[in-house]
Parts: structure tokens; sequence; C-alpha cells
């Protein structure tokens, strides 16, 4: 679960798996999958940093919990830097 502020100051945590696309315009609006908008305080930004961390621990628990480790989140580290326009040379 990822924590936001709805406009209202109440916090909420959402599960990131619900997260079909956010929208900023003005406002951050969350749309949820099943059709439902969410408006909230934080950037579009600071909400997907969110769920990229929430994947990264989820990711990490999972190579933990199966043993994994040393080749595999090397691969992974690396796909990462990828995605991010790290490993460009």
């Amino acid at each position: 679960m990822i924590p936001v502020t709805r406009m209202n100051n109440q916090r909420i945590h959402l599960n990131p798996d619900l997260i079909e696309s956010v929208e900023e315009s003005g406002d951050t609006v969350l749309i949820l999958t099943n059709g439902h908008r969410l408006v909230v305080r934080e950037s579009a930004e600071e909400v997907v940093r969110r769920v990229i961390e929430y994947r990264r621990a989820l990711l990490s628990a999972a190579t933990q919990a199966a043993g994994g480790g040393g080749a595999r989140c090397a691969a992974v580290a690396g796909a990462r830097a990828d995605v991010a326009g790290k490993g460009e040379e």
C-alpha cells in the first residue's frame, strides 16, 4: 500500500495495483481500475515514486523469500537502470 492524501487532508493507503493512470492538471487525479477518480495532494511525480518504491520492496522481499539474490538481483538492477535512462552511454 502507498500513502496518499485526499484534498480534505485525510490520509489513506491505496493499493497501487488499482491505479490505472495519473493525471496532473492543477490537481493530481488518480484514475483507478474500477473507474473511480481520486484527487490527491501529492504530485504525479511523487505518486509514481511511491509506486516504484512499493514495487521495489515487493521484488526484494520475493527475491529474499525465494533464496535468490546474486546474479538475478544484478540483472534486475541493470534493467532498472536501463528503464531509468541510467544505463545509456
